[in-house]
């Protein structure tokens, strides 16, 4: 179980390459500065389960971190229409069945030289200031995934597109409904890292998707909404994560986080590029499968979480054989 959540199942012999935190200073010189620790996997030490279990902490603090994975490397062609900006935003604040975008007067502007589209209406709410509705596209959003399945979705191809195109999707999705600063735990935290709230549990899994195969951790919170102390509607998912360039093109945002990521520790940045193993915890005996990859330190991305792992100790000594 790794401490931001995520967690594998794993045989006591299956291999895993993990750094030590006491070895670290033999990785790094003094003064002990690590601006990403995705680019020191030769550090690492390779082990079985039984093996890190056995040493789990170290001073009181736990002892292995695996390094998470750098982006996906794609070559999928973008697979929709609307360009990939376009179609982030329409997932956070669009209308599920036309290609429209509802934004702030103060934003409008700047959103509709962003998808291109043009002015509708304006309408106001006795609680809520004027809003803007942008149309994209006339009529409905044709090659959108959305009216076939009941709900706004990425699909997969489109997951699997560039990383160019992953993060003008994303940086779409966090202009219309991401945040700088995280709400961890029901506290709201400040510094360089940034936050995304949906009600769709679905769609927020894809988002999760999104930011994993872009190389930054995600944890994942779900609260019950409330309303006059009552619970009201569905349960609303936040996605908190710290990303290594700015997921904003939106002024207002963009600009904030700027000036708190150049104000922030690079050894606090640094953390988000591994994970902690915070526990091993035993499970039931069940059947278990051997992978062994053909790559040059012999690492594979394993779960839904992306988390870089080794052949297993089984068929690598198959092989070798």
């Amino acid at each position: 179980v790794f401490r931001d959540g995520s967690w594998i199942v794993a045989s006591n012999d299956h291999l895993w390459a993990a750094l030590n935190i006491e070895n670290r200073r033999r990785i790094i010189k003094w003064p002990y500065r690590v601006a990403d620790w995705r680019n020191h996997w030769d550090g690492a030490e390779t082990l079985t389960t039984r093996e890190m279990a056995a040493r789990a902490t170290c001073g009181g603090w736990q002892r292995w971190r695996i390094p998470t994975a750098q982006p996906l490397q794609t070559s999928e062609p973008w697979p929709l229409s609307v360009p990939p900006y376009t179609f982030g935003a329409w997932l956070g604040d669009g209308t599920t069945v036309r290609g429209e975008i509802t934004s702030h007067v103060d934003d409008a502007e700047f959103m509709l030289s962003m998808v291109g589209g043009r002015y509708v209406h304006t309408q106001g709410h006795k609680t809520k200031p004027n809003v803007r509705c942008i149309q994209f596209v006339e009529n409905a959003v044709t090659d959108c995934p959305s009216r076939e399945v009941g709900g706004k979705r990425i699909p997969t191809q489109v997951l699997r597109c560039s990383i160019t195109d992953r993060l003008e999707l994303l940086r779409g999705l966090m202009d219309t409904d991401g945040t700088c600063g995280t709400r961890i735990d029901g506290k709201y935290h400040t510094g360089y890292g940034c936050s995304i709230g949906l009600s769709d549990a679905q769609l927020i899994g894809d988002v999760e998707e999104l930011i994993t195969s872009l190389g930054w951790i995600t944890r994942r919170t779900s609260r019950q909404m409330k309303k006059n102390g009552k619970n009201f509607g569905k349960l609303a998912h936040n996605l908190a994560f710290a990303p290594s360039v700015n997921p904003f093109k939106l002024p207002r945002k963009a600009s904030v986080w700027e000036h708190r990521v150049h104000h922030t520790e690079g050894r606090q940045r640094s953390a988000s590029t591994q994970r902690t193993i915070a526990a091993f915890e035993p499970v039931e005996d069940q059947l278990v499968k051997c992978v062994v990859v053909d790559s040059p330190r012999h690492l594979y991305l394993a779960s839904d979480w992306m988390i870089p792992t080794h052949n297993s100790f089984v068929a690598a000594r198959a092989a070798g054989w």
